[in-house]
């Protein structure tokens, strides 16, 4: 009998291994590597702590046995038999050990799981604020380099970051660094990350282009657009102090600093209520207003001249976020009432009223009837003439607004035409000097026959003489 067993002993041969050393975040998936060993006849068994019990498995393809403790965290990789665990928590920071068997043959090795902690202070900010982050590791002799990504792969470089070791700091926070702020921690020949989440409060860049409503469009409104990035609730926008916000107007003449402090057309509660400056509470279905969480857009009546429309949020400490909208009228101005008399000359413009129309262009359209667009270049220009009006050129007429051949905006101008009015002192003169004139032929007239008349008279009054076929001697002879 001891025999059997000396020989049992003496065949049976076990292989350690130094513990190593495995990164990992609370709350988030770590793997603990071992490659494949032996044959497919392999019993795994992974432990931890004192023994406990994590995850067996007699042979490659059986059912396997998880502890009730890492029950739905734990399971073995498909390629070999490295043990992913999911949800970390904080009691899974310790040591785990991995035995495989098979035969007379074992081996074990032993991992130390360490902590990686990244802590964001604030988590939520405003933009243009600074951010600092401070990524904490376990210390061990094998931990070499910590370094930093920003969100969407944003690189940490540049004057807006300070970086030393585990610390980071960034000023004039923006959008961009919105998100994931990642530490990467370089133990040996591997590598961790964790990452800790950032929000930041701001609105969305307004439109690049300003806003061209149509003169006399048809839509009652004009939807003014502004929004915050991401979604946000009353809690999280209480974090950061919010006090309420508005929307303001305040047309092209003034200053650029007095631009926010306009004419209040509707005021936000720290309730997320929209209230009239009045204080009356807004049905924001009235106003055609979304829902408050992404959207602060506002609709309101196409103006007149244009202007400047700002959306504010006031948070505590005095700062706040803005987005100004410039709202440019298109207009076509008549150098003549309307209706026009035919035969008078007319200039029509297409113009923007306060400001030239710089790198964009124009282009008219005019009535079926018209021939006036038929001139070269003159459906290109912002002045159109028209040298004389005539009864097929009423219509109406269109100015398009053009950048890079898309329509930005289209005014328009209903003409009306009508033949000048008889002036009636005209024709009393056309009358008198009519008058006139057949009363000066009538005195011609007159005139030439009385002279007539005269020289007839004259021949009359003269003696006859007359000479005799056979005259005498003596002559002629009074008859």
């Amino acid at each position: 009998m001891k025999f059997v067993i000396w020989i049992t002993v003496a065949v049976f041969t076990t292989q350690a291994e130094a513990i190593e050393v495995i990164y990992g975040q609370l709350g988030g998936s770590v793997t603990l590597p071992k490659e494949k060993w032996g044959g497919h006849k392999v019993t795994v068994r992974w432990s931890k702590g004192n023994s406990e019990h994590v995850y067996s498995q007699a042979s490659m393809g059986g059912v396997p046995s998880i502890g009730q403790d890492m029950k739905d965290r734990v399971s073995l990789s498909r390629t070999d038999y490295s043990l992913i665990i999911k949800n970390l928590k904080p009691e899974d920071f310790t040591i785990f050990k991995c035995e495989l068997r098979e035969n007379w043959d074992s081996t074990s090795t032993e991992y130390r799981l360490c902590q990686i902690t990244v802590i964001a202070s604030p988590a939520i900010l405003l933009a243009s604020q600074t951010l600092s982050l401070k990524c904490t590791a376990e210390k061990s002799a094998v931990l070499t380099k910590i370094e930093w990504g920003g969100p969407q792969a944003q690189k940490v470089e540049g004057p807006r970051f300070e970086s030393s070791g585990p610390d980071l700091r960034v000023t004039a926070v923006s959008v961009r660094d919105h998100g994931a702020w990642i530490c990467t921690v370089t133990y040996g020949n591997r590598k961790a990350t964790a990452s800790a989440s950032v929000t930041v409060v701001d609105l969305s860049p307004s439109p690049p282009q300003p806003l061209y409503p149509p003169l006399g469009s048809l839509t009652p409104s004009l939807l003014l657009p502004c929004s915050l990035h991401t979604k946000f609730d009353a809690s999280s926008l209480a974090k950061v102090g919010f006090r309420g916000g508005s929307w303001a107007f305040a047309p092209f003449s003034w200053d650029v600093e007095q631009v926010g402090k306009g004419e209040r057309l509707l005021l936000l509660s720290p309730q997320l209520r929209w209230e009239t400056p009045q204080g009356q509470r807004v049905n924001g279905t009235a106003l055609e207003t979304d829902t408050f969480g992404t959207n602060l857009s506002i609709a309101r009546k196409v103006p007149e001249n244009g202007g400047l429309y700002t959306c504010t949020l006031d948070f505590q400490g005095g700062a706040t976020l803005s987005r100004t909208l410039r709202v440019e009228v298109l207009r076509i101005v008549s150098s003549q009432r309307n209706p026009v008399l035919e035969g008078r000359e007319l200039n029509l413009t297409c113009s923007l009223g306060h400001s030239s129309l710089n790198n964009l262009t124009v282009k008219w359209i005019a009535p079926r009837s018209s021939s006036v667009l038929s001139l070269p270049n003159a459906t290109h220009r912002p002045l159109l003439s028209i040298p004389r009006v005539r009864e097929k050129d009423k219509g109406t007429w269109q100015c398009q607004l053009l950048q890079d051949g898309k329509v930005l905006a289209t005014a328009r101008l209903n003409l009306k035409t009508e033949r000048a009015p008889v002036d009636v002192w005209l024709l009393v003169s056309i009358g008198g000097a009519a008058v006139v004139l057949i009363l000066l032929l009538a005195l011609t007239f007159i005139c030439v026959r009385r002279h007539r008349q005269r020289m007839l008279m004259r021949r009359r009054r003269k003696p006859k003489y007359c000479r005799c076929k056979h005259p005498q001697v003596k002559g002629f002879y009074r008859s």
